[in-house]
């Protein structure tokens, strides 16, 4: 369930488990998922109010789902298995790392997502980072990271 940049038009999974969708709520659906989203992807919801200004914005095919009928399901035929898998484990990444700094989040989340991404492999993913970090040339001196000392 790759999304990270790509973004080509396809399924798109939104889950939220709020109840209320006050305007500002919309507002910050808007905010958060408008820059992430293709135009005419196809958004699968659990009918959460705000993500209907999505739809609508965004002009998205819509599938929704009620959450209600969806926690009795079992896992495996719950169509939106795999969103709550990943909130899952995204949720327990970051309690795992309790000493971040939120100021540092994108940074964990990046990491979340080269962990949770293709491909599966150490050594591919290893060097799939280090070839970003090469792409991105600067110099960072030990005492200007360390607060130490002259520049």
């Amino acid at each position: 369930m790759h999304r990270g940049r790509d973004r080509r038009p396809g399924p798109v999974r939104l889950e939220s488990y709020s109840t209320l969708a006050s305007p500002s709520s919309r507002t910050r659906a808007l905010a958060a998922y408008s820059g992430h989203v293709a135009r005419g992807s196809t958004l699968l919801h659990d009918k959460e109010k705000s993500h209907r200004a999505l739809v609508r914005e965004l002009g998205l095919a819509s599938v929704e789902y009620d959450s209600r009928r969806l926690k009795s399901l079992p896992d495996r035929e719950n169509p939106l298995a795999d969103v709550n898998r990943l909130h899952f484990l995204l949720k327990s990444f970051l309690d795992a790392h309790k000493g971040f700094d939120r100021a540092d989040l994108k940074g964990w989340l990046d990491l979340f997502s080269v962990i949770a991404n293709p491909p599966s492999g150490a050594m591919e993913k290893a060097a799939m980072v280090l070839g970003r970090a090469m792409e991105c040339p600067g110099t960072l001196r030990y005492r200007d990271f360390y607060g130490g000392g002259r520049s």
